[in-house]
């Protein structure tokens, strides 16, 4: 009897959990996936309500931002009120789920088609072969980019973690909140810390009690930046394998990679979040959406969670907010809804992310807002200027030409000064109307480096770790500087950008190696080189062919996505149960 791929699926989901309830080791990541499936399903239903109106990166974005603040804010303020456990943690997703169910069953909100969610789903695997398998450059640089991440990300597994304020602060936190279920409006004293990273951490900490996972809390938002890079050079006007060539070089830079993966500090988190912002506040100034409005005022709040270098990003972006909101204004004209989405965009980022000013503020029993930020400016961006008087002098030349910037950082930030190239050359044409959008791009480039050269507390490459966002914006402004100034029938500068990804290959490669043992440097190696093979067949194979193989497309392909359907089908009876069961409670229970 030949089984189809159904029934292969559904006695893989029977065996994955018989086996996951007889064999405790492996009931937390059971846990792990229904706790995140709650979450995503939520959040799921909730975007497609949205009238956001972007392909598929806009979506991956969107529903990403609904779920880390969903995941953030549902354990800082019970965590606030000293409840910061994992039975109240579930019982907030549930409750968040059975609303939305109950907004969906009084008519208020639809739940998505399942047809239309498998159709996105099989046009984002279109979108995504179709664009890495789109010439020679792309192959090449998705070749590069997943031999290089698969490395770090090896390597980091098979060893602990070895930055100090992770051993020492980022993960002591998190486990003083798991132990006490508090969570303190002053994290340390002396220091601005906000919570959005250990808010991560904790959550992947709560079904394990260990820290393997919460290692790799970044791993996502280092990817999602990239995907924001890609989208952000989409709305620019670039080409989508450029575009692609150009995420690639955001995300391989060594420094964004190796502290998004190998490190827990959460400057990825403050870059990452950066540009997530950027691309929502661009799509806004694209087209003007209310549901583009509430996912920019989100991303906002998470950017201002990230860290306190997040002010003076944030106070740059803002008038590209002020921009894109000011274009609605214009298309649509005055009214209730326009003014209360100006309203939105000013409260609900101080609500998610500049809360933890504010609860800073409160404990030190100072006037609210203003003087984080004061103390901040006044002491070097970072209170510990306080107990060192002898702040170390930024050099901007230094920062760009030093040997240590080109470990960090490769040729990335070159990019910068091809893109001021690129806009002084459209400024003596009659391309000028092309610039707005750059311009505004250009502000946090420019306020970032002006506040550090001022106050900077970290010299030159050292530098690089507050930065990373900065660089990421010169990457990407040098790849629309491509896309603006090459001529149809030549190719040197996307040549140019893969040629700067092979660099950060390299030097991705030996900035890590030195770092860790010769046998988990060699099985990193091993599995690196074979991710780097199968891409190079699979994407070789397509461009020739124009389809992925026989095999791979009904086994590889279609086995696991059945299977993660079962999983979502067994994930939604569980808590359309656990919802009925709460809306039908008697009201004396």
């Amino acid at each position: 009897m030949t089984l189809n791929n159904n029934q292969i699926a559904s006695i893989l989901v029977g065996l994955l959990l018989a086996g996951t309830l007889l064999y405790p080791t492996f009931q937390p990541y059971l846990v792990f996936i229904v706790m995140n499936a709650l979450v995503f399903l939520n959040t799921g239903i909730l975007y497609s309500n949205l009238d956001h109106g972007s392909g598929w990166t806009g979506r991956i974005l969107g529903i990403s931002v609904l779920a880390f603040t969903q995941i953030t804010l549902t354990q800082l303020y019970p965590g606030l009120l000293g409840y910061l456990t994992f039975d109240n943690v579930m019982l907030a997703q549930i409750i968040c789920l059975s609303t939305t169910l109950l907004c969906v069953w009084l008519g208020w909100l639809r739940m998505p088609s399942w047809q239309r969610c498998r159709q996105a789903l099989s046009d984002l695997w279109q979108s995504v072969v179709a664009v890495t398998a789109a010439d020679n450059r792309t192959i090449l640089s998705s070749i590069l980019t997943g031999g290089i991440f698969a490395f770090v990300f090896a390597v980091s597994a098979l060893n602990p973690p070895i930055s100090i304020d992770t051993l020492t602060f980022h993960f002591v936190e998190p486990a003083k909140w798991l132990q006490t279920g508090h969570v303190p409006s002053q994290l340390q004293p002396g220091y601005a810390h906000t919570y959005g990273m250990k808010l991560l951490t904790t959550w992947l900490m709560f079904p394990f009690h260990h820290d393997f996972l919460a290692r790799f809390s970044q791993t996502p938002v280092i990817l999602l930046g990239a995907l924001a890079g890609y989208g952000i050079g989409c709305q620019l006007g670039m080409p989508r394998p450029l575009a692609l060539i150009t995420a690639s070089a955001v995300l391989t830079f060594p420094a964004y990679l190796a502290n998004g993966i190998t490190l827990t500090d959460p400057d990825t988190l403050l870059a990452g979040t950066l540009l997530i912002s950027l691309y929502f506040a661009v799509s806004l100034a694209q087209s003007y959406k209310s549901g583009t409005v509430l996912l920019l005022a989100l991303s906002l709040g998470l950017l201002l969670e990230s860290k306190y270098n997040s002010l003076y990003y944030g106070a740059a972006i803002i008038w590209l907010v002020i921009h894109a909101w000011n274009k609605g204004r214009k298309s649509k004209g005055w009214s209730g809804a326009i003014m209360a989405q100006g309203v939105m965009l000013t409260l609900v980022p101080v609500a998610v992310g500049g809360a933890a000013y504010l609860l800073y503020d409160y404990s030190e029993s100072l006037p609210i807002p203003f003087n984080v930020l004061r103390e901040s400016l006044t002491t070097g961006f970072t209170p510990d200027a306080i107990f060192n008087p002898f702040t170390p002098k930024f050099s901007l030349i230094s920062f760009v030409i030093s040997p240590g910037s080109l470990r960090n950082m490769g040729l990335a930030l070159i990019l910068g000064l091809i893109a001021i190239y690129g806009i002084v050359k459209l400024l003596g044409s009659s391309r000028w109307q092309e610039l707005v959008l750059p311009i505004f791009l250009c502000l946090p480039i420019v306020v970032s480096l002006g506040v550090y050269k001022l106050f900077g507390y970290y010299p030159d490459q050292q530098a690089t770790r507050h930065l990373l966002g900065t660089i990421a914006l010169c990457v990407i402004l040098g790849g629309w500087t491509v896309s603006v100034l090459e001529k149809p029938n030549q190719s040197y500068g996307a040549w140019g950008l893969v040629g700067i990804i092979v660099i950060s290959t390299v030097l991705g490669f030996f900035r890590q190696w030195p770092l860790h043992q010769l046998p988990t440097n060699l099985a990193a190696m091993g599995i690196a080189v074979l991710v780097a093979g199968i891409m190079w067949w699979l994407l070789v194979y397509i461009r020739r062919t124009g389809g992925l193989p026989g095999f791979v497309n009904t086994k590889v392909l279609s086995v696991p996505a059945l299977l993660l359907s079962r999983g979502w089908e067994f994930t939604l009876s569980m808590a359309g149960n656990s919802c009925i069961a709460i809306i039908n409670m008697p009201v004396g229970h």
